[in-house]
């Protein structure tokens, strides 16, 4: 196999990565600014009128800046797929397709967990009383998404080897959705 091939599909692996500083530099956007601030407070007030506790609110800030993160990152391993599928005369490298693509797949699964999540969360906290509600409950969305963050460098460390040996190395938890 040729570097500029396995180079290419370790970039699609280590690019899907880029999400968590960039979660990272627009909490810290969003909380420098005026208007981030205003939105903030704004959803604690929402979140009161919506029976929700004020940690909910925290959280679901959280779940949205990481969801926005996710969406602008996936773009690139789709690129990725489509660009090596693309040249008719030669046959496409297998190996950058399908990386891309469980890269692809692991990204939509995390959004697809996320979201699930963050309903059953919201409904939880609305099942208890925000005075009375355990925080554990909504703190538990910022465990998943730091579990996601380490099961993803993790399993794209794992990928990058497989690469190097010429395997093409399938996330774990990821939903086939594309093939």
């Amino acid at each position: 196999m040729h570097l500029h091939l396995q180079l290419k599909a370790i970039a699609c692996h280590l690019t899907a990565l880029l999400w968590i500083p960039i979660s990272v530099l627009l909490a810290v956007g969003i909380g420098q600014s005026k208007l981030g601030q205003i939105m903030f407070l704004g959803s604690l007030a929402m979140a009161a009128d919506w029976n929700h506790s004020a940690n909910f609110a925290g959280m679901a800030w959280l779940v949205l800046i990481v969801l926005i993160a996710m969406v602008l990152i996936l773009w690139i391993p789709l690129a990725i797929a489509l660009t090596s599928l693309r040249p008719l005369e030669n046959p496409p490298d297998r190996l950058i397709s399908r990386s891309s693509l469980n890269v692809c797949n692991w990204l939509l699964s995390c959004l697809f967990f996320l979201g699930v999540s963050t309903i059953v969360v919201g409904w939880l906290d609305q099942l208890i009383p925000p005075p009375d509600g355990p925080a554990w409950i909504t703190w538990s969305l910022a465990a998943l998404i730091l579990s996601l963050a380490i099961g993803q460098t993790i399993q794209a460390i794992r990928a990058c080897l497989g690469i190097m040996q010429g395997k093409s190395k399938r996330y774990f938890f990821a939903i086939p959705l594309l093939r």
